[in-house]
């Protein structure tokens, strides 16, 4: 089977919420119920997408990739890379969501104090950097794809890239793949997990679940030429993409 890596295109979000939602496995992740309302049904999932694509548009640091099975002329898998500069002074504080697709101002409190827990390791480690920080926020393959390479080839298009300038690589991941991300140099540096205040237990969720942060700190012991801390980071035209001469990163990237 051919695996083909390339850029998420406009008319791909429907189809990218589809692999995102049917991948997800509920009860490792109940936040999707409340940061994404009504995705089990084709009218909440044509919303996410709409949504998903709108943040893509704004989103300076963010890599958005599909896996597609050619043969197939299918798209089988999705992930977002973000490589995010060194930016002395920015505390990255928690992303805010909003909009009307909550049935209460409740709802999107809950909704924002969810996403403020689940990116604070990442926002953490942007704030630490000296170097560029590639931090994988999404990836996803269906099912019946799985074990047979395409999420490798995603995971590599950052790692490669990473490793050639010696920067640490991040991930928020489920224990349930914390094997896959260790076969590409990702070690367990937190396992955290967060009991919501005691104002949201109606929502059923008792506690949102564990997640272990993992980190590739893989420093390549080879000597740059030039001035190595300045790439410019292509994206792909399908396949992996390499650094070349100079830098043009975002100064003011967005984190989700």
């Amino acid at each position: 089977m051919a695996i083909e890596l390339s850029p998420v295109e406009d008319g791909d979000w429907r189809t990218i919420t589809d692999v995102n939602m049917d991948t997800f496995h509920e009860h490792e992740h109940p936040v999707i119920d409340i940061m994404f309302p009504h995705h089990h049904t084709p009218a909440g999932r044509d919303i996410m997408a709409r949504r998903l694509q709108q943040t893509a548009k704004s989103d300076a640091s963010g890599h958005h990739l599909k896996l597609t099975d050619t043969a197939a002329g299918k798209i089988i898998g999705q992930g977002r890379w973000a490589i995010v500069p060194p930016q002395p002074g920015n505390e990255y504080p928690a992303p805010v969501i909003s909009g009307d697709y909550w049935a209460s101002e409740e709802d999107v409190e809950f909704a924002n104090w969810c996403i403020g827990a689940y990116t604070a390791f990442r926002r953490r480690k942007f704030r630490e950097a000296t170097r560029p920080v590639f931090a994988i926020t999404s990836l996803t393959v269906l099912p019946e794809y799985e074990g047979r390479g395409a999420g490798s080839m995603f995971v590599r298009w950052g790692t490669e890239q990473a490793d050639a300038i010696g920067s640490e690589c991040i991930v928020e991941s489920g224990i349930r793949a914390e094997s896959f991300y260790a076969k590409h140099g990702f070690e367990r540096i937190e396992h955290v997990h967060w009991p919501p205040p005691e104002k949201w237990r109606h929502y059923g969720t008792q506690e949102v679940p564990m997640y272990i942060f993992l980190s590739g700190e893989r420093i390549m012991l080879i000597r740059l030429s030039g001035d190595h801390d300045n790439f410019d980071f292509r994206k792909p035209e399908g396949g992996v993409a390499k650094p070349e001469n100079r830098l043009n990163m975002p100064r003011n990237p967005r984190l989700i």
